[in-house]
């Protein structure tokens, strides 16, 4: 084993022939099993879908997919509801997702938002008026701007998209 390698045919062979030997209970109680090439064989894997009722999700079972070896097959449950709005995805189901802000919380940060613009305008005018003065040189005032105007637009973004979700 200290010259493993995945080229070494002898030792892949051997690592093989024990993995598809191998057998134990797993944690749903089904037995774990792998095949000649290592793959681990699945008896059943069982699908859910949440559906909004009145408000809140519901977790139900609609179907398995049923593998024998590889041979993989869907089988829909009689009675579910399997339920996809615009038709069944052609490649996975697309996930939309929403964000909701409550109005109070917006207020707060809109508030919060529109005292951060006040304050670096107001530091951006302080270095702009006083850039000559011993205290704002010591400062340097290139990157007092480059902070000022990127406080600016960070602040303005946080308005932006509080809006934008409200």
């Amino acid at each position: 084993m200290a010259n493993f390698t995945y080229e070494n045919s002898v030792v892949l062979s051997r690592m093989f022939y024990h993995l598809e030997n191998t057998k134990f209970p797993g944690i749903s109680g089904n037995e774990v099993k792998f095949d000649y090439q290592g793959i681990r064989y699945i008896d059943q894997v069982i699908i859910y879908q949440y559906l909004n009722k009145n408000s809140e999700f519901e977790r139900v079972e609609v179907g398995s997919i049923i593998d024998i070896w590889g041979n993989s097959t869907f089988e829909p449950y009689n009675n579910s509801t399997f339920i996809f709005p615009h038709g069944d995805p052609i490649d996975g189901v697309p996930i939309e997702e929403v964000v909701n802000v409550s109005g109070v919380l917006a207020g707060i940060y809109i508030f919060l938002a529109a005292g951060g613009l006040l304050f670096a305008t107001i530091c951006l005018f302080f270095t702009v008026l006083f850039r000559n003065k011993r205290l704002v040189r010591i400062s340097s005032p290139n990157l007092n701007y480059i902070i000022g105007v990127g406080t600016f637009f960070l602040y303005l973004n946080v308005i932006t998209l509080v809006i934008a979700t409200h």
